[in-house]
């Protein structure tokens, strides 16, 4: 299927919903699908539901910080923060109500050193989480017939 014939041309991002516990994600990640979207794929990115030829739902469902401590003398100073999310994804025609994809699971695992103050260091590792999913997200996408792969 040649792009030229790709029946989609814009794609509506709703906005993230969270089923997990955790703070200041799901704006930082409906940016970041916008944002990879706009840079990486042939559809224009709408907003507006109605203008749109397909519809991005996004809900993050796992979250999971873990730290670890390499000090065998003191738990408490942590040397390695590891963020994993997982979100569950559709991609539907509006017009045709087709999913291309539905509840698919994207899974990233983001790993950070960080002092003793490890919840500064979630708070600024949340972006970088936002972005692997979006763009694990945006290939995913790409992949469809008939529109453009991630590069």
């Amino acid at each position: 299927y040649p792009v030229a014939q790709c029946p989609l041309k814009t794609i509506y991002v709703q906005p993230i919903i969270k089923d997990a516990l955790v703070a200041n994600i799901s704006g930082v990640l409906t940016r970041q699908l916008r944002e990879e979207l706009a840079r990486n794929t042939i559809l224009k990115v709408v907003t507006k539901e109605s203008g749109a030829d397909a519809r991005l739902e996004t809900h993050l469902v796992r979250y999971e910080p873990n730290v670890s401590s390499v000090s065998t003398d003191d738990a408490l100073i942590a040397h390695t923060l590891s963020l994993k999310a997982t979100a569950r994804c559709s991609l539907q025609d509006t017009n045709t109500g087709y999913y291309y994809f539905k509840d698919r699971e994207f899974t990233v695992a983001v790993s950070i050193r960080c002092s003793a103050e490890g919840q500064m260091a979630e708070y600024q590792a949340i972006p970088l989480v936002a972005r692997d999913l979006a763009k694990k997200i945006i290939v995913a996408i790409g992949m469809q017939k008939g529109l453009k792969e991630y590069p």
